[in-house]
């Protein structure tokens, strides 16, 4: 739940999202944590009366915080006011009024230079983080879930190695140090399909089987947000000098640098003739240049993505699908969607 203020603002859309959770056998929920760019907090004075009516309901409430910066440094200080202000508040209130878990939704793939020599640096740091938080959370009581990408397990296509970090010496797979350090994995399975290759079983049948291996749980994430269609564009392989001779329906990269900067344009389709004309314009050398041709196009479609637009039909064939493919597992959790306000306009108003 991202809008967590507006529905403490406004009491009938309060009531309709207690109601909708109830009615649609919710046992969690995830509600944003207020928190500012400067780690500021302002604590509605709701919330506590949001925990409790969910509480009487039998639905566990989460806080949930989370930002790709939090990996960055000089941000820790930032996250340790965060995790204060979660902590002072379960301490202030009673009970029924307190949050039972920690989600952390960071995603730290989104930052600059993931894709390339950053990756172990940044991972480095993600579970440096982890760490913390996961030692903030034992002392406080509070589960702890981290929202994890389905790819963490899959040999990257340049080395043929999962994301990895180092222990000392050793190499050792992210995705069994995220398991150590977590209660709960909610695993970002954004596929609409179940079966195949690129289906939501197959990509979290590893992770469950782990969790249960480890005594952990992993929930299955399901998108129900509008996305739009992408087109993946890959550039590899050795540089090419000055402007390279492709056919007209290919793409290329170049960097050039100029005298206040270093510059990265992406040349379009049939673009060659207009990107050598701002060379030239420019007074800039072809073969100062240095180019990479597109070496591969994927289309991915938000249809293959995102349930959002879908019959609430649909939507329950495949959660009962995933019941019946990882139910009988002590690493499965259920099934959790993102996020409420598109989930609520897939069911409708009135849920199931």
């Amino acid at each position: 739940v991202w809008n967590t203020e507006e529905l403490l603002e406004d009491g009938a859309k309060l009531t309709e999202f207690i109601d909708f959770c109830r009615g649609e056998e919710f046992s969690d929920v995830f509600l944003s944590f207020p928190f500012s760019e400067n780690g500021s907090i302002g604590i509605p004075k709701g919330l506590r009366t949001i925990n409790r009516l969910l509480g009487i309901r039998g639905i566990r409430s989460h806080a949930l915080i989370g930002d790709p910066g939090f990996v960055s440094r000089g941000n820790l200080t930032r996250v340790r006011k965060i995790l204060k202000a979660v902590g002072d508040f379960n301490e202030s209130v009673a009970d029924s009024g307190r949050f039972v878990g920690l989600h952390l939704d960071v995603e730290p793939y989104l930052l600059p230079g993931f894709g390339g020599k950053k990756k172990e640096e940044i991972l480095d740091r993600y579970i440096a983080l982890l760490e913390f938080v996961s030692e903030f959370c034992h002392q406080h009581g509070l589960l702890l879930e981290v929202d994890i990408p389905f790819w963490m397990d899959i040999p990257d296509e340049h080395d043929g190695i999962p994301p990895s970090i180092r222990s000392g010496d050793a190499v050792r797979l992210a995705l069994r140090r995220i398991f150590d350090l977590c209660d709960v994995i909610v695993l970002m399975d954004y596929r609409t399909q179940v079966w195949g290759a690129d289906g939501i079983v197959a990509h979290a049948r590893h992770e469950v089987r782990l969790a249960a291996e480890l005594g952990k749980k992993v929930s299955v994430g399901l998108e129900t947000d509008e996305v739009a269609d992408e087109e993946v564009v890959t550039f590899s392989g050795p540089p090419v000098q000055g402007i390279p001779r492709l056919a007209t329906r290919e793409r290329f990269v170049s960097i050039f640098s100029t005298p206040d900067s270093l510059r990265v344009w992406l040349v379009g389709p049939g673009s060659a003739g207009d990107f050598w004309k701002m060379l030239r314009h420019q007074g800039i050398p072809e073969m100062s240049v240095i180019s990479w041709p597109q070496v591969r196009t994927v289309n991915v479609s938000a249809g293959t993505v995102s349930f959002a637009g879908s019959e609430p039909a649909r939507l329950d064939t495949v959660e009962a699908a995933l019941v019946k493919a990882f139910g009988s597992s002590s690493g499965f959790a259920g099934v959790a969607f993102h996020h409420y306000t598109s989930y609520r306009r897939l069911r409708g108003a009135s849920g199931r």
